[in-house]
């Protein structure tokens, strides 16, 4: 029997179908705390948890979820929108809270048990901080590449738009860096994320 695909898995959560929620979160998890991860600036990492940024993006699509609608965009593309409106929105509370002089603070009350459990396991996992590390020292625009096309996982087209060079050349310098990066991908269990 083959794994449902993640259209089928965010159809039955959105139904009702409590069951799908963990394929579903296993599924996309490691891509989505590798994606905080990187996208948070350095400057802020000690101040922003990628985790509880994660945290903070799953509640916000599993309360989307019923929304969610497969004519108008993929589903990563939609979760990677939440996610990015997610983390615009911490650093603007950061900046404020940093003004005001008090704590920053991620809303995280009501997230489901079953997405921290998950959530331990992909972050505790020492592969994963390997690839979050090896990452980091990659160039501003192998690290964007990484995040646009291996994370996000956009069209050719579009990564290259973004980047400001061919379709070509985006296809070409991807392959180069997938290559490059594929057994780091692999042992944080990447490949099927």
């Amino acid at each position: 029997m083959t794994d449902p695909s993640t259209t089928t898995l965010v159809r039955d959560f959105a139904s009702g179908r409590r069951e799908a929620f963990r394929a579903l979160y296993a599924r996309v998890a490691p891509k989505l705390f590798v994606w905080c991860a990187l996208r948070i600036p350095p400057p802020l990492q000690v101040r922003i948890d990628p985790e509880d940024l994660m945290q903070e993006i799953w509640l916000r699509s599993v309360r989307a979820m019923p929304r969610f609608d497969r004519s108008v965009a993929a589903f990563r593309a939609w979760l990677f929108g939440i996610a990015a409106k997610t983390l615009a929105e911490t650093l603007r509370h950061l900046n404020v809270r940093r003004r005001e002089r008090e704590p920053g603070a991620l809303d995280l009350d009501g997230l489901p048990a079953e997405v921290t459990s998950v959530l331990g396991e992909v972050a505790r996992r020492e592969q994963t901080a390997n690839l979050i590390a090896a990452c980091r020292e990659l160039p501003d625009e192998e690290r964007s590449l990484l995040i646009y096309r291996g994370i996000e996982e956009l069209p050719h087209a579009e990564v290259a738009r973004l980047l400001g060079v061919t379709p070509e050349a985006a296809e070409m310098r991807w392959r180069r860096l997938a290559s490059r990066l594929r057994s780091a991908w692999s042992a944080a269990g990447l490949d099927e994320a």
